[in-house]
């Protein structure tokens, strides 16, 4: 078994995103009988993440493939009556389960990367589409999660790495 979760842009600068996205999840569940992927940020990227994980549970029937929902502990109760209520942000039947990490302190942001934190240290693999020139050295979970030696699948392209980074340079 393996747990999986997901660190990207909330937007997409890729054409093709989501067919590499749909590659590294199948190419992860072809190899293991049993899969947990955990989702906690939210935009397009996560999006075309979810989805691709939707599309892995038709492709694979004879896969257990679960998905957990990870929200702030503040927030897991209401979350979960709107889930089964079928009045939140999600259809009840997208989420297998919802999380919650030990509840957290601080000013919001550092409440949301605490929570981040937490779901990446419940994980095994991590799918990251983070382009360094868009991120501040001090959010960089990626480097976290690499040093505790999850495996990392990189969604990034050096095509859009190499324009960025040329468009940075051009600014005043």
């Amino acid at each position: 078994m393996f747990v999986c979760t997901f660190l990207g842009h909330k937007e997409v600068h890729d054409k093709d995103i989501y067919e590499k996205l749909a590659r590294a999840v199948y190419g992860l569940v072809e190899e293991h009988d049993e899969a947990e992927f955990l989702f906690y940020n939210q935009g397009t990227f996560y999006d075309l993440c979810l989805a691709a994980v939707l599309e892995a549970r038709q492709r694979f029937p004879q896969k257990r493939i679960s998905i957990t929902w990870v929200v702030p502990a503040e927030e897991r109760e209401r979350f979960a009556a709107g889930l089964a209520g079928g009045r939140g942000k999600l259809p009840p039947c997208v989420a297998d389960r919802v999380a919650a990490p030990p509840p957290v302190s601080g000013s919001p942001v550092t409440a949301h990367k605490k929570v981040e934190r937490w779901t990446i240290q419940q994980s095994t693999h991590l799918i990251s589409y983070l382009y360094f020139a868009f991120c501040a050295p001090e959010n960089r979970q990626y480097f976290y999660a690499r040093a505790a030696g999850l495996t990392v699948l990189d969604m990034t392209s050096p095509e859009t790495a190499a324009r960025i980074l040329e468009g940075a340079a051009a600014l005043p």
